[in-house]
């Protein structure tokens, strides 16, 4: 029961994380897109990538500093293969972002930011699984 306990109190930290990565990303994908990339073609994946990966910073510090409390998970983390492993999954996510992003953008013609909010929400359950249940599992040797 401890462990489930946990594992919703890491979840709930792990929204207030992913809402200030999700600004960081969103702010991002809008500065880059409409002050860098606003003549390019493919200048929304570009901003996308690019912002995804600001976000992935402030969601990997966050996570380190607030959601996985746990001394030795908190040690783990500063690690180069935690960050590898967090980053592997966030690439993952990148991935699904920008498939999701081609779809919602290309495909259905959403507009951009009403895309990348609708494909972060499934991106942030997919981190958290995949940060939960691969990197931490990694780390443990299983």
């Amino acid at each position: 029961m401890k462990r489930s306990k946990n594992t919703f109190l890491e979840f709930v930290r792990y929204v207030f994380v992913g809402g200030a990565a999700f600004f960081a990303d969103v702010g991002s994908l809008i500065a880059f897109r409409e002050l860098i990339f606003q003549d390019c073609r493919y200048g929304v994946y570009i901003s996308v990538l690019l912002a995804f990966f600001i976000g992935h910073i402030v969601n990997y510090l966050g996570s380190l500093w607030f959601v996985f409390l746990d001394p030795e998970e908190r040690k783990k983390g500063w690690t180069w293969k935690s960050f590898w492993l967090f980053t592997v999954v966030g690439a993952s996510g990148a991935g699904l972002t920008e498939v999701g992003m081609w779809v919602g953008y290309d495909c259905l013609g959403m507009n951009y930011i009403a895309t990348k909010v609708t494909v972060a929400a499934v991106v942030f359950i997919w981190n958290f699984i995949g940060r939960k249940l691969i990197v931490r599992k990694k780390e443990e040797g299983c």
